[in-house]
């Protein structure tokens, strides 16, 4: 028979043995000891590849513990000896009585290897067994967080939109934008608008509705991980800030740091008084310097809620060591326009070249506060007469502190800074 053949035979008869005693392999010839831990080196080799690592090291052990020159028959080194026939003249002689004896010892020898083999079988079943039912239970685990996770998600959501709709009842017009992200796609147009142009339009909205009281559904729908549309579906017609589509308010929710909120409105419309607060020109924006020049820009034009929308929703002002919230730089804004009608360009208003990124790192800021600055872009600008906002006027660089948005819409004004002139 041809050493593979052989070696088969002992994959078959061995391979779901997890350890073999002393005395199963010490009365074996050289040859199929040599076999034997042939047949137990290539199992511990199959476990290996299929990643059971400690099943592959107990028949690695068994192998060497029955040859310990294993790896020098593997690689050829050593042959495995030839197969010799012994002719014991001493049982042909014997008499019946002892040969009888003999074959009673082997067969019992044999049933005892045919126990051992089955117990050995039932325990490696029982092992798959466990095995099989781990597997099954983990991802039945994995299953149900996932749906649990799901269900938590929906019902957060379903809170933010009654809330919402509370608000609006409530007229409370701070609050209803807390639902929102700091812009808000608006996707029939292809525009963004910002959460202060947000405000602006349902405060509009509210100051002529005079009874908000509606019946409504809600539907809620997982389109991918951490994102999810809703539907607020209103039972009777309403006159809303927004145009509804079918009686319906259609909705993105994102989750931004464990929180949920909107930032996109599928409804296809814009009222008029929508149309006033957006502007195209803010998506124009490439690069943080641009927000500096559209702020100007809508200084000159007048369109001063547009000029709000390009700072957060409140501002640090470093020189005062105050935070301001926007509305506060509305008064200020229309000051400004009304000292300065005749200012027609950004460059009647900006210092040429002046408009650059500030690299000093002597920011009190920085300093006093021991803030880490290098996600956001830092700004510097001179202005040639009354600054856009307001300042300190012995200190005539202006260091704007701009963050881009999660959303990847234009930059928002954090903070202001100002610094002496190098």
């Amino acid at each position: 028979m041809k050493l593979k053949s052989l070696i088969t035979i002992f994959l078959f008869c061995f391979s779901l043995i997890f350890a073999i005693d002393k005395i199963s392999y010490e009365n074996l010839t050289k040859r199929d000891r040599v076999l034997l831990s042939i047949s137990y080196y290539e199992v511990a080799k199959k476990y290996k590849q299929i990643g059971k690592e400690q099943l592959a090291k107990q028949y690695f052990k068994e192998a060497f513990k029955i040859e310990p020159y294993i790896e020098k028959y593997m690689s050829g080194e050593l042959s495995v000896p030839q197969k010799t026939i012994a002719i014991d003249w001493k049982s042909i002689f014997s008499d019946a009585t002892s040969d009888n004896e003999d074959k009673t010892q082997k067969e019992q020898k044999i049933d005892s290897n045919k126990q051992e083999n089955k117990t050995i079988q039932q325990k490696e079943d029982k092992n798959k067994q466990d095995a099989d039912k781990n597997v099954t239970q983990n991802k039945l685990e994995k299953d149900n967080k996932q749906i649990i996770e799901k269900m938590d998600n929906i019902e957060a959501i379903k809170n933010n939109l009654n809330d919402f709709i509370n608000t609006l009842k409530d007229k409370n017009v701070e609050k209803s934008v807390t639902f929102f992200a700091q812009s808000v796609f608006i996707s029939s147009a292809s525009i963004y608008i910002t959460n202060y142009e947000l405000k602006e339009t349902i405060k509009g909205w509210l100051e002529k509705t005079t009874d908000f009281n509606p019946e409504y559904s809600i539907e809620i729908e997982k389109i991918e991980e951490n994102k999810f549309n809703a539907k607020i579906i209103f039972k009777n017609k309403v006159d809303f800030f927004i145009s509804l589509k079918e009686n319906s308010l259609l909705l993105k929710f994102t989750k931004y740091e464990n929180v949920f909120l909107i930032d996109e409105i599928y409804n296809p419309v814009i009222n008029e008084t929508q149309e006033k607060q957006i502007d195209k020109k803010i998506n124009s924006i490439d690069k943080p310097e641009d927000s500096i020049k559209l702020l100007v820009n809508y200084l000159i034009e007048n369109e001063i809620d547009k000029a709000c929308g390009l700072f957060s929703n409140d501002v640090w002002f470093d020189e005062f060591n105050v935070l301001l919230p926007v509305d506060r730089l509305k008064e200020y804004f229309t000051e400004w326009k009304d000292k300065n009608l005749s200012v027609k360009n950004v460059s009647d208003v900006i210092v040429e070249d002046s408009l650059k990124k500030y690299e000093s790192v002597n920011i009190s800021l920085l300093n006093q506060w021991e803030l880490d600055l290098d996600n956001f872009d830092k700004i510097a600008v001179e202005f040639k007469n009354t600054p856009v906002v307001f300042g300190n006027p012995n200190k005539i660089i202006y260091v704007f502190i701009i963050e881009k948005t999660k959303e990847q819409v234009p930059y928002q004004i954090v903070a202001v800074i100002q610094v002496d002139k190098e």
